[in-house]
């Protein structure tokens, strides 16, 4: 970790486990604020994170896949979004304007982008054509949107969004410099794409609200933009990594809106799953004894030759096609003579590069 990290994991972790501590004080004085709701995100009938690309193919046979253009992270940027399998997507001659895109670690739409080619009714309950749709259009309908001009470095368009949709128009090259955004000049300028984003792991607060924007921090829980009342929701417990970046770190990677400092947090059932589907596809004998996850009952992780007796989420967060190696199983006896290890049934073993 380098100095620049460390700085900002001092100055803002404090404020990130304040945050949760109060969240925790006042569950336990009400508990109907733990309730939560799963978010109805849908368009057209196909609702994010419950239409599954199989569904797709069984109901369109002229369903195919094709290339996206990711408009919130160009080429240049690094693609920080794990929501969704980025820059392929899957269209059907029956609904023009619509590109679904697969969750990265299962089945069900995680986004669905409209193109200029869509018209029909939109989150909202109102139709929307957005052919038709200039960035002061948005700004009419969605007021609590209006002036959020955003945009990563390496992207080519500006976004005006909250944690689940994106409104984006192209950024002009001629317009120098970028910042401050010429509003005059883009606010006539006409939508080009617009993006429905929902994770499919964590529970979500409200349904669809636009949100204010804050002088916090920017936080990322499990690839899901969040804002101060989101986070009052997580419990500590269940966290498996935080990593912290300020200043140019930060909006290199999530652009002007992070310039107070961006907090990634994954949870412990997010990274489960996560590193469970990499496993399972690694090792029969892996997936006999771990059928899905969370279910390890009875194993322990050994990671380059450590035993992860704790918290072993936040030691596997780093695991990933590109880093794995190797994994292999033992049992009780040579988790004993090789790790001394005791109290469990079999070691999954994983090498990494």
């Amino acid at each position: 970790m380098n100095a620049t990290l460390r700085s900002i994991t001092v100055t803002l972790y404090p404020i990130l486990i304040l945050t949760l501590c109060i969240s925790l004080s006042s569950r336990a004085q009400n508990p109907q604020t733990n309730k939560t709701s799963k978010p109805a995100v849908a368009i057209a009938g196909f609702s994010l994170c419950g239409t599954s690309v199989t569904e797709l193919k069984k109901n369109y046979a002229d369903l195919r896949e094709v290339a996206v253009e990711e408009m919130d992270f160009s080429s240049r940027c690094e693609p920080l979004d794990s929501r969704y399998v980025a820059k392929k997507g899957y269209v059907t001659a029956k609904q023009p304007g619509i590109i679904f895109q697969q969750e990265q670690y299962g089945d069900l739409i995680g986004k669905i982008r409209l193109t200029t080619d869509y018209k029909g009714a939109f989150t909202d309950g109102k139709d929307i054509d957005v052919s038709k749709l200039k960035a002061k259009d948005v700004f009419e309908r969605f007021p609590a949107l209006k002036g959020k001009w955003g945009s990563r470095d390496c992207s080519d368009y500006w976004s005006f969004s909250n944690d689940t949709i994106s409104f984006f128009v192209k950024i002009d090259p001629a317009k120098k410099p970028q910042y401050p955004v010429d509003e005059t000049y883009y606010l006539e300028q006409p939508v080009v794409g617009v993006d429905l984003v929902l994770s499919c792991y964590v529970p979500s607060g409200e349904s669809f609200k636009l949100v204010e924007t804050t002088n916090d921090p920017v936080f990322i829980l499990d690839s899901v933009r969040l804002f101060r009342d989101g986070m009052q929701s997580v419990n500590p417990n269940d966290i498996a990594t935080v990593t912290v970046y300020k200043d140019k770190n930060a909006t290199d990677r999530f652009g002007p809106e992070a310039k107070n400092g961006l907090i990634y947090i994954e949870t412990k059932a997010f990274v489960r799953k996560r590193y469970w589907t990499l496993l399972s596809t690694k090792s029969k004998e892996y997936l006999k004894l771990v059928s899905a996850p969370g279910k390890e009952y009875g194993v322990v992780y050994i990671l380059n030759g450590k035993p992860l007796l704790k918290n072993h989420e936040g030691d596997l967060a780093g695991l990933t096609a590109k880093t794995f190696e190797g994994i292999s199983v033992i049992d009780e006896a040579a988790l004993k003579k090789e790790y001394q290890v005791e109290g469990y049934l079999w070691g999954i073993v994983i090498k990494t590069r």
